[in-house]
């Protein structure tokens, strides 16, 4: 799978465009600062998500993560917090570490934490998280500003109400866009760049997983997608699906007259469901139950299916792991 999908990566665009799609937005399930009451339960959450871009940094904000990505991606060089390159005469402050300076260009980005808010008079008021004390952050965006217009330095500011209202990257394109030339990375520099950091195993067996339930269940992606809709898994999902389409077609392609352990089962079932097997059972006993899977479940009705005083007996325990790598649905346990 990891070969397939390298490859399809190198000849594919939308492969290509969709797998650093996954991997710049959506590998990790994000969560906004809003949906914490205080600062200890948001950073623990961050702590625990590991937000590592793709030049290996690690960031405090998924919409950083989101930022420094792109710039990646786009070939733009960046630092992360460097230390500002000025001193900060009369400031009353001794430090200022910037979000992101680009290397080449001196430019500064600052990303905001802010939402605005249309007021019944019609005026916008910024909004931050419950945790985070508004005045003080407004009054630190305006410092940041103030240094910037005093040392003549160019600042490009993004804002969470950017993401919120889906434009964050495209707002960030248009702001730089006078003071930057794009140099994008290949593909294969990127895709090498995601097994360097060790992204790319995990992630493959998260597909050879996926895979395996897909078939396992008889699934199609058009039922990949209602399920996705009924979860709310959104534009994840989407993209998720993207990558995988593609790389089954290819899988089956690559596989040939050959079968996998996933179409035995199948197989299987179809030749007890249409009677090209003649099952000489009459007593089935399924050990571990709580193991069963889609296709074996099926094929375990066929077999009964095919003996009017079939007896069916089934020993399992939920409580036990139950191997979802496989293909295990329990399911098909509880509604036994």
């Amino acid at each position: 799978i990891r070969k397939i999908l390298k490859d399809l990566v190198g000849a594919q665009p939308a492969v290509y465009r969709a797998t650093i799609d996954w991997f710049a937005q959506f590998f990790v399930v994000p969560q906004s600062p809003w949906d914490f009451k205080t600062r200890h339960t948001y950073y623990t959450y961050i702590e625990k998500q590991d937000l590592r871009t793709l030049q290996g940094e690690r960031v405090k904000s998924y919409e950083e993560l989101l930022i420094a990505n792109w710039l990646y991606e786009k070939g733009i060089a960046y630092a992360y917090e460097p230390l500002y390159e000025l001193p900060l005469k009369g400031t009353g402050r001794r430090i200022y570490t910037p979000d992101f300076r680009l290397t080449d260009s001196g430019i500064y980005i600052e990303h905001f934490g802010v939402r605005r808010k249309c007021m019944a008079d019609g005026t916008e008021h910024l909004m931050t998280a419950p945790y985070i004390d508004r005045d003080a952050y407004l009054a630190d965006m305006e410092w940041k500003r103030g240094v910037h217009a005093t040392h003549g330095t160019v600042l490009i500011e993004t804002f969470s109400y950017d993401r919120q209202e889906g434009r964050l990257l495209q707002a960030l394109e248009e702001k730089l866009a006078p003071h930057v030339t794009y140099n994008p990375r290949r593909p294969e520099t990127i895709f090498n760049r995601l097994i360097e950091l060790h992204r790319i195993d995990s992630f493959t067996r998260l597909l050879g997983t996926f895979l395996r339930k897909y078939k396992n269940g008889g699934y199609s992606i058009q039922d990949c997608e209602n399920k996705a809709r009924a979860l709310k898994a959104g534009r994840r999902a989407k993209a998720f699906l993207n990558i995988f389409e593609p790389l089954y077609q290819e899988y089956q392609k690559r596989l040939g007259e050959r079968i996998d352990f996933e179409d035995m089962i199948l197989r299987a079932a179809h030749y007890a469901e249409i009677g090209r097997y003649d099952s000489p059972f009459h007593h089935i006993l399924v050990d571990e139950f709580q193991d069963i899977s889609q296709s074996r479940a099926r094929l375990i009705k066929a077999l009964k299916a095919q003996h009017a005083d079939t007896r069916l007996f089934a020993v399992g325990d939920d409580w036990q792991s139950i191997f979802r790598f496989a293909g295990s649905d329990i399911h098909l346990m509880r509604n036994f």
